[in-house]
């Protein structure tokens, strides 16, 4: 991974938190020793990000990453934020933050994980990257705002897991999260009623999804250091489904040449097989963690012939079988609840 940014219309958006507390934004600039202009870039940097954590603490105390919420709005995250509110239902926002959290960091990666009663939201980070305190505060805080936005007619959060010490004082945890929190933790994740993960959204509209959703897709292709293997990448996803991913397809889609299709994905490293077969296995694995899907619909969505052909190459991905496969998941799932 290269350098971490961080997207700026959050940071943005934890300041005017900070500002809605009462707190001095310009002094906390100040002693963070940031131009304002800074908040007129796209992106920011991870010293950014925590230099000024790290002075809002300084002056105001230790819940500036809790504080840091009461900024958050329905476009913090531009465009991934409209498609999550656009989205059908919580789950399918959830997936679009998994799916474009890269449009927001490179810090970390999301991962979204759904069981028979319990789901898990949480994010790993890169590069063994140590965040300070309030910041994870921030990004937790974050998380359970959005949720709040997509989903605000019934609390669908059950617990939290905080990769942290317990501090002295838990009041304002519990006061914001109003959730069990499991401190120490291995991992940063929320725990969800999957029971509430498919109720609509009031804010549900395609129309809004669909755009804003392409608006993220040209924010990765801007991002993504090789932005022709990405190019073919979103390609291949988007067909699929009606299984016109042939090289030859692909190559007239891309209004290219075979050979120059070809040649272009050997300069990444790769080829047109590597490549469909490796977009093909993560989706499988999605499909399967997280959706009930019949193995059928996924071979279907995954453009096989049928669902034989499906499993004979899952079981080449993963030693297993599509069905033992999400058994198995399940039973990991519930363990953790």
């Amino acid at each position: 991974m290269g350098d971490v940014y961080v997207l700026t219309s959050w940071l943005a958006s934890c300041v005017k938190g900070f500002e809605l507390r009462g707190w001095d934004q310009s002094n906390i600039l100040k002693a963070a020793d940031i131009s304002p202009t800074i908040f007129s870039e796209q992106y920011c940097s991870k010293k950014d990000v925590f230099t000024l954590f790290e002075a809002a603490e300084s002056l105001y105390g230790s819940s500036a990453g809790l504080e840091s919420r009461r900024g958050i709005v329905p476009n913090s995250f531009y465009s991934l934020s409209l498609a999550m509110l656009a989205a059908e239902n919580l789950r399918d926002g959830l997936r679009l933050m998994v799916k474009y959290n890269a449009t927001i960091t490179n810090a970390y990666n999301c991962y979204f994980n759904e069981g028979v009663e319990n789901a898990i939201f949480g994010f790993k980070l890169h590069d063994e990257l140590v965040l300070p305190s309030m910041v994870s505060d921030a990004i937790m805080s974050t998380a359970i705002r959005t949720f709040r936005f997509v989903q605000p007619q019934k609390n669908a959060i059950r617990k939290m897991d905080l990769a942290k010490p317990k501090p002295k004082n838990t009041m304002q945890y519990e006061r914001y999260f109003k959730v069990p929190i499991n401190w120490d933790s291995e991992q940063f994740a929320i725990h969800l009623c999957s029971d509430c993960l498919a109720l609509p959204s009031m804010h549900a509209h395609p129309e809004i999804l669909t755009y804003n959703e392409n608006k993220c897709i040209e924010r990765l292709r801007e991002l993504d250091p090789t932005p022709f293997l990405l190019t073919v990448e979103v390609y291949v996803r988007k067909n699929l489904e009606r299984n016109c991913v042939s090289i030859d397809q692909v190559a007239a889609g891309l209004e290219i040449s075979v050979r120059t299709l070809q040649r272009s994905l050997q300069n990444e490293n790769t080829s047109f097989k590597h490549l469909l077969d490796e977009i093909r296995r993560g989706e499988a694995q999605n499909y399967i963690e997280t959706t009930p899907l019949s193995i059928t619909q996924i071979a279907h969505n995954l453009g096989f012939s049928d669902s034989g052909n499906f499993t004979r190459a899952f079981k080449r991905w993963y030693n297993c079988s599509p069905n033992q496969y999400r058994q198995q998941f399940s039973k990991n799932i519930c363990s953790q609840a």
